[in-house]
């Protein structure tokens, strides 16, 4: 199952028990508190899934580790005290407005898990950039040395061209790309479910940009080397 049918699986449910909580008599709240606390589980495994990926993630940056680790934190502390609340509960509505809070509090599915994976991969397409700068200087010695030496390397400038325009439109698109989809909060997708789009068509285009250069880079190899 994709991520999308997860979640849209996940909101059915939470529907479904919430309905119940809302009207279910003092005798039958304990199967609504079972359900929520399912509920909450799901999304404490979910926070544990995180924490280890980008623990793994070796070009995720210090600043945003660390920011992460407090959303990550903060998140499973605060379920952990709603689980508790909810066990206390004596009354239906109380219960409803409670287990109503899972999700509209704290978004795990929704925000925090498309916050990480961006991070992630907007930390690594940022290393790819530094990696292809290297290499565009590199390549950039070798045309001249190619060029001294008698060789034709029009066609070889003009991918290098194209390469290091790629680069600094990465470095564009990038620059606070992450620090930003980092900031919004549950209340925040709440208000507004595109708070991540301008994030992620970023990271996105600045992958294709990554892509492109390094088959400039290809080129260039191949041209030198005919």
């Amino acid at each position: 199952m994709n991520s999308k049918h997860t979640i849209a699986a996940v909101s059915v449910g939470l529907v479904g028990l919430l309905t119940f909580a809302g009207t279910a008599s003092a005798g039958d709240l304990s199967v609504a508190k079972t359900r929520c606390d399912a509920a909450i589980n799901e999304r404490q495994v979910e926070l544990d899934k995180l924490t280890n990926q980008s623990n793994a993630a070796k070009n995720l940056g210090a600043e945003h580790r660390s920011t992460i680790g407090s959303i990550i934190s903060s998140s499973k502390s605060g379920l952990s005290d709603l689980n508790t609340k909810i066990d206390g509960d004596t009354d239906a509505a109380t219960l409803k407005a409670d287990c109503e809070t899972i999700y509209s509090g704290f978004r795990v599915f929704a925000l925090r898990a498309p916050q990480v994976h961006l991070a992630i991969v907007g930390d690594r397409a940022v290393a790819l950039t530094v990696r292809g700068n290297t290499v565009a200087a590199k390549l950039d010695a070798a045309i001249q040395k190619a060029a001294a030496n008698g060789k034709d390397v029009n066609d070889a400038n003009v991918k290098l061209a194209d390469m290091q325009a790629k680069l600094a439109d990465v470095t564009s698109l990038l620059n606070g790309a992450v620090d930003n989809e980092l900031t919004f909060t549950p209340g925040q997708w709440n208000a507004n479910h595109d708070v991540l789009k301008s994030s992620n068509t970023s990271i996105r285009s600045a992958h294709q940009d990554l892509k492109t250069a390094f088959a400039d880079a290809k080129a260039i190899v191949a041209d030198l080397k005919a």
